[in-house]
Order: structure tokens, then sequence, then C-alpha cells
């Protein structure tokens, strides 16, 4: 068993040195796919946002303090700029306005608003 992952570790450093850096590269690829956002907002009455998107499976995921509130699932044609707007709270209402553009490829850049003001940016070159 030992002399099994010993024998896989010296041929992967010794004969492939290339195979980590393309493991490297793939981990910063994959990161070109997935988009994830989570915000703590308010002050007395607090919720807490996420927003998880998958290029690769086009898989679209909304919570708010861990319920989902939309889904979906989109596999062809995407569109470049999608926006989505979600109102959070009972007594302190936030507008949540999240916009995402996807590149001419690979990947994305999504923005997000809490009451018309810009609060993070998040994508990739």
């Amino acid at each position: 068993m030992v002399l099994r992952h010993y024998f896989a570790g010296f041929l992967n450093d010794a004969f492939f040195p290339v195979a980590r850096s393309m493991h490297c590269l793939c981990a910063r690829q994959r990161k070109a796919f997935f988009m994830k956002i989570t915000l703590e907002i308010g002050e007395t009455e607090k919720h807490r946002f996420e927003y998880n998107f998958n290029q690769l499976i086009g898989r679209l995921v909304v919570k708010v303090n861990e319920v989902p509130i939309q889904r979906s699932v989109r596999l062809i044609n995407e569109p470049t700029v999608e926006i989505h707007v979600f109102t959070v709270g009972n007594h302190e209402q936030y507008n949540i306005r999240v916009e995402r553009e996807r590149k001419q490829l690979i990947g994305h850049r999504g923005r997000v608003f809490v009451n018309n003001r810009l609060v993070k940016v998040m994508g990739n070159n």
C-alpha cells in the first residue's frame, strides 16, 4: 500500500514534472466556471444571501437564510447579461440586484448592488 503511493508520487514528480503545473492551471480554469456570492445583510434583522452559479452545468441557486428562493438550469443559449432583483427583509427591506455578465468563451463578471449601491464585484480576467 505504501509502495503504491510512493510509486505514484515518484511518477508524478520524476517523470511528469508538468503534471503539477497542469493541475494548478486546471484548478484556475475551474474557478472560471463558478460564481458564489455570500452577503450578510441587515442591522437589526439579519439575513444571509447566497448566489451560486455554475456555468458548466448552467445551474443557478439563490438562497436567503438557507432557503432556496430561485432555482434554474440552462444548458444552451445562455444570455450575455442576466439581471436578478430580489427584496429581502420584513421590517428592514433591502433591494438586492445581481448582474452577471458572460464573457465570450469561458468566464463571467458579477456585480452586486444593495439599495442601488455597488457592494461587490466578482469575476475573472
